[in-house]
């Protein structure tokens, strides 16, 4: 397949556009623990079970329930929800919400905070 229409970049996390479905198997590793974040939409067009097909990887899980502007307490229960399951990535299919959702999640999961969001802007710890 034609790489013209894609293109990546790393600084210093690697981020790659275009048919990155075809490229995921290539960027991922086996001990890779994956965790694919979504909407409602994607999953009803069956995306979630062809990317989990096309991964070899040492765990998949998917959270398709992100909405329009998660607040707080949505991000704190998704952290807590996926803290214990070790993440190594995090995949982000969809707008804005979901790629938001993904970095937040991006340091959350590694924090050794119980409620990493609630201590920093509710508590201001």
């Amino acid at each position: 397949m034609p790489m013209s229409n894609y293109w990546s970049h790393f600084n210093p996390v690697k981020i790659c556009v275009g048919d990155s479905l075809i490229l995921l198997s290539s960027i991922l590793s086996q001990q890779d623990r994956v965790l694919l974040l979504t909407s409602k939409s994607f999953e009803k067009r069956g995306l979630i079970e062809k990317i989990k097909r096309e991964l070899d990887v040492s765990a998949f899980y998917f959270y398709s329930q992100v909405t329009t502007n998660p607040d707080l307490d949505d991000l704190e229960l998704l952290t807590a929800q996926y803290k214990s399951k070790k993440i190594s990535v995090i995949i982000a299919l969809g707008g804005g919400s979901v790629i938001d959702s993904a970095k937040v999640l991006s340091v959350t999961l590694l924090s050794n905070e119980d409620k990493p969001l609630t201590d920093l802007f509710r508590k201001g710890l």
